[in-house]
């Protein structure tokens, strides 16, 4: 209205719809002048989905579709269909569910909120195997955009799945035969180790027991009867197995027996024992 007193006339449309397109004219009676001009309305283009939508059975899913630049269609009509089905109708601001298919009733919806922005993606729910195929979205007067819907059964996401896991499964088996051979391994090592050991031993004390069978009968230490057997008897200390662990039994040699006994015991003073020596007078 400010602009009036200077001879701007001009008019401010909000909102512009496609509808609003058309040819305007702008006259003064009183002058007898008058003005036209032509509204061309760009149109927004229906964009969907390039990829095809996957979905399991019996799962939802959304087919994607929306205007760039985003355009309120609230008072334009929405169509869904598959092939000549309608699967979704929206019109004069409302779902018509009257039109739509048997097979799509009461599992199809828009998003309300988001009409007004140009998002008129769809919502099925409870999805079967016959749902699957070619989609069209479109708005009269508009070009229209196709989505492919693929529907896969539930078994074969399980497949998938299972792949994985008997991988792990097998990878973890791998390593616990990997480790076991190992510890096999370490575990043989060792017992070779401690048997040659024992053999060394066992070889030791055989020679100690030829040592003591050389020596004459009255250097040898008499076993008393009511002595313990332990102060002259030891049982081997290395065994391969049960069948010589008696075999391996032996008696102290000469020198243990004197490095494991006090040397001040009475019965050491009572039978004082003699090196044997090369003695001249003896020959």
């Amino acid at each position: 209205m400010d602009e009036l007193p200077r001879g701007n006339i001009s008019m401010k449309i909000f909102k512009v719809k496609l509808s609003d397109a058309g040819a305007y004219k702008c006259s003064l009676p009183a002058m007898k002048k008058e003005a036209e001009v032509e509204l061309i309305v760009g149109q927004s283009a229906v964009i969907g989905s390039d990829q095809p939508v996957k979905v399991l059975v019996s799962d939802d899913i959304i087919l994607p579709c929306h205007l760039e630049p985003p355009l309120d269609v609230t008072t334009l009509s929405v169509e869904w269909r598959r092939g000549p089905a309608l699967v979704h109708v929206y019109r004069n601001r409302r779902d018509d569910p009257v039109s739509q298919d048997q097979n799509f009733k009461g599992r199809t919806s828009l998003f309300q909120d988001e009409i007004t922005r140009g998002n008129i993606s769809l919502k099925m729910t409870n999805i079967t195997e016959q749902d699957a195929g070619n989609y069209t979205c479109s708005v009269p007067k508009l070009q229209r955009s196709s989505i492919t819907l693929v529907v896969e059964p539930k078994s074969a996401l399980g497949f998938i799945i299972i792949i994985p896991v008997i991988a792990v499964i097998a990878l973890i088996i791998a390593t616990f035969l990997k480790y076991r051979k190992i510890i096999k391994r370490k575990i043989f090592q060792m017992t070779r180790q401690s048997s040659e050991q024992c053999r060394v031993s066992d070889n030791e004390e055989k020679q100690s027991l030829n040592v003591m069978s050389r020596l004459p009968e009255k250097e040898k230490i008499p076993q008393q009867q009511n002595s313990s057997p332990d102060i002259y008897t030891v049982s081997g200390l290395c065994h391969h197995d049960q069948s010589t662990a008696a075999s391996t039994n032996s008696s102290l040699t000469f020198g243990n027996f004197l490095q494991n006994k006090d040397p001040n015991d009475a019965k050491l003073r009572r039978r004082p024992l003699s090196v044997p020596t090369n003695n001249p007078a003896d020959t």
